[in-house]
């Protein structure tokens, strides 16, 4: 075996050290650190995000609904919403009976693609009125929101029914018969068929507000809610500020900042499907993704806002349109969309703390601990009937929503009593003709306006047709 020593040879390589050290020489010294020497934001430490407090976003649904005559799905989401935040309510409550703390849900925040979270507030409920949450219904193409609603405290049961018609009404055939009259839209009613209630002229009176009934869409079909009187917006309670957590997720959450009726009339706005929404949509993104001022869609459809606070203030809608068209042109005029442009701004105040509110029409007093203990028995009881309404409604049964255990809030100021215009009789129009609206021409009864059919849902609904989300 014969073996080859190689020499090495170090000549070259020392000449290449040589001829490369004038480089190394003529390489600058690097500059030593200065205290004073100006410096970006640190990044933020993994875990310490803060929650962003909104001045724009959702309206809670259980504070104000759009009377949408189109019963729609609910915002489709892409992806699962996170666990509910574990929400306490504030020390401060508005004082008397009925007071409810109605807690936050998430929301699909489609400038971030991420969820928002619709704070709780404090609510007067309305009377003979109890709540049933929304949730979130997984489908094939996401998840769909599925809204609350207000039922009647004397409906133990609601029962799923088919899609109703497109509706009819277009609006009024007659003038209303005197200044302190509101128009109650038709809508389909099932009673072995479809039939259609004509719209009607109904007394009103500038302390409440009148909801008509409507239809609201579950996986399961449809729900029919009927009309009730509600207060105005100040007399509802206290609306709190929607916050993005972001990548945060506090223990427990305390809302501190307040919406005012004021800030939220003057840039309120409807979604059809997705209720109402406050602030900075000026934009014409939103536009686009169905956004409509309120000043605007109250001018072509029926609002119960637009229509109480027009009838109380006929140059509110000017002045309101005055804002809209200022902030639509202005960009600088538009509202700021966070509490921290607010302050940085100091212009358009939309939202306030807690401890600097002084509402007109509410009185506030402090929470004690047994009121506390009471409202969070309440807040778990509805967190368990929006489980149980979730599971009745995504399974594949014929049962029927038991509203049983659903809390009731005491309220003792009844609704009002007003005489009322007899509704005109139901109709079956032909195909492809529009329903005959006969005006009342009496006045006759001394109750408020009731609902199309016994304890506010219809009976014997056939099975519905409608898309069915998988859970």
């Amino acid at each position: 075996m014969n073996i080859t020593f190689m020499r090495l040879t170090t000549g070259p390589l020392l000449l290449g050290l040589i001829f490369s050290l004038p480089i190394f020489a003529q390489a600058p010294d690097l500059q030593p650190f200065r205290r004073d020497d100006p410096t970006g934001p640190a990044p933020p430490v993994p875990g310490t995000e803060q929650p962003e407090v909104q001045a724009r976003g959702p309206v809670h649904e259980g504070y104000a609904m759009p009377s949408d005559g189109v019963a729609r799905p609910g915002l489709l989401a892409p992806k699962a919403p996170p666990e509910a935040i574990a929400e306490t309510p504030p020390d401060e409550k508005p004082e008397g009976d009925g007071v409810l703390w109605m807690p936050g849900y998430w929301m699909w925040d489609e400038d971030r693609t991420d969820f928002l979270w619709v704070s709780g507030f404090w609510r007067i409920a309305p009377p003979g009125r109890k709540w049933v949450p929304g949730y979130w219904s997984r489908g094939d193409d996401g998840f769909r929101w599925v809204p609350g609603l207000w039922v009647s405290t004397d409906a133990e049961e609601l029962r799923y029914g088919e899609a109703p018609p497109v509706p009819l009404d277009i609006g009024p055939s007659q003038p209303a018969p005197d200044d302190s009259s509101c128009y109650v839209p038709g809508i389909w009613i099932y009673r072995e068929r479809w039939l259609w209630r004509p719209g009607f002229w109904v007394p009103c009176r500038p302390d409440w507000v009148y909801c008509p009934p409507r239809w609201c869409w579950t996986p399961r079909g449809y729900l029919f809610c009927s009309g009730y009187w509600d207060r105005p917006l100040c007399g509802r309670g206290i609306l709190f500020a929607p916050v993005y957590f972001g990548r945060c997720r506090p223990v427990t959450w305390c809302p501190q900042f307040v919406v005012g009726v004021g800030p939220l009339m003057g840039s309120l706005w409807i979604r059809p499907g997705c209720g109402y929404a406050f602030g900075d949509y000026y934009d014409t993104v939103y536009v686009r993704r169905g956004f409509t001022a309120l000043v605007t869609y109250g001018n072509r459809h029926y609002d119960p806002l637009f229509v109480h606070y027009h009838r109380t203030n006929p140059r509110w809608a000017a002045g309101l349109r005055t804002i809209h068209d200022n902030r639509l042109t202005n960009v600088a005029s538009r509202p700021p969309r966070t509490l921290l442009a607010q302050d940085r701004t100091k212009s358009v105040t939309m939202i306030e703390r807690l401890d600097r509110h002084r509402p007109e029409t509410l009185k506030l007093t402090r929470l004690d601990s047994t009121e506390r203990n009471q409202r969070e028995r309440m807040t778990a009881d509805l967190a368990r009937s929006a489980a149980t309404r979730q599971l009745t409604e995504t399974r594949k049964t014929t049962a029927v929503l038991s509203t049983r255990d659903i809390p009731a809030p005491r309220v003792t100021t009844p609704a009002p009593k007003l005489p009322m215009l007899t509704p005109p009789p139901t109709t079956t129009p032909p195909v492809g003709v529009g329903p005959r609206v006969t005006p009342p021409n009496s006045v006759g009864g001394s109750t408020a306006p009731k609902s199309p059919t016994p304890s506010g849902t219809p009976r014997n609904l056939t099975t519905p047709s409608t898309p069915r989300p998988k859970g």
